[in-house]
């Protein structure tokens, strides 16, 4: 088998995040009118006798973990006292695995999680995640096809210039790490670039990413479609009476480009 392994397989993960603590511990809060010093008290030791998750991680990848793991959000849940040890036993055990997987769409493929128990009663838990080196951008190809194409192989120099410009402005160059959000950006990115200079149609005829977890690289593939040009067309103009068509006239309106 190809140690190559396609990203696409980690589009399923969620994304993660670590260094933090849950509130920084998780539990649920709510806005409510003020107590009395009784209530307060008495909200006060419940709160303190329900389940805590600290998080120990670095701060920018806390988001994705509280999105990922089941155990944070049963530890954020209303019912997180009524939870029984053996759901607690088994949302720890599934922990480092989730958090690994939504630690591979930030790019960190060699990521290290386990989780302690501080205390049993009430229930204390530390989410400890050691992150290790992201994998990077090693090779891309960024190739178009469809008008722009024919137009730029044609000589135009206009048609040249954008080719130029979407290679030029692509914002993962190799050896910038590779996150799932800055990838689905950067497609983004050029087909907002495309439709802007008159290729409305603009899409991608096929993208691909490989990962080398071993060499920490990955190999990025991007075929675009420009489709047509678009080229301000003429204006037909009925049913009016008191206005005259000619005050239209100046108006762009947009078609596809006869050939």
């Amino acid at each position: 088998m190809s140690r190559w392994a396609p990203l696409a397989a980690l589009l399923m993960a969620l994304g993660l995040s670590a260094c933090a603590s849950l509130g920084d511990m998780v539990a649920p809060g709510s806005a409510a009118a003020p107590l009395s010093p009784e209530a307060a008290a008495s909200a006060a030791q419940a709160a303190a006798r329900r389940p805590q998750l600290e998080i120990e991680a670095d701060s920018a990848l806390k988001p994705v973990l509280l999105r990922s793991l089941d155990l944070a959000r049963a530890v954020a849940s209303p019912d997180a006292d009524t939870i029984n040890e053996l759901e607690w036993a088994r949302l720890i055990a599934v922990a480092p695995e989730q958090a690994q997987q939504a630690l591979q769409t930030e790019g960190l493929f060699e990521a290290q999680v386990r989780v302690e128990r501080a205390s049993e009663s009430p229930l204390r838990l530390k989410l400890i995640v050691t992150p290790g080196e992201p994998v990077r951008v090693g090779r891309l190809t960024l190739e178009v096809q469809g008008e722009l194409a024919d137009l730029a192989e044609a000589g135009d120099a206009t048609a040249q210039a954008l080719k130029a410009k979407l290679q030029a402005q692509w914002p993962l160059k190799p050896g910038v790490p590779l996150r799932m959000s800055d990838w689905a950006d950067a497609k983004n990115a050029v087909l907002a670039l495309l439709r802007a200079q008159g290729y409305a149609s603009a899409s991608w005829a096929g993208t691909g990413a490989q990962i080398d977890p071993a060499q920490r690289e990955s190999r990025l593939f991007l075929v675009a479609d420009s489709g047509p040009l678009y080229r301000a067309g003429g204006i037909d103009v009925e049913g009016l009476f008191s206005i005259s068509s000619t005050a239209f006239r100046p108006w762009p309106i947009c078609r596809r480009a006869a050939h």
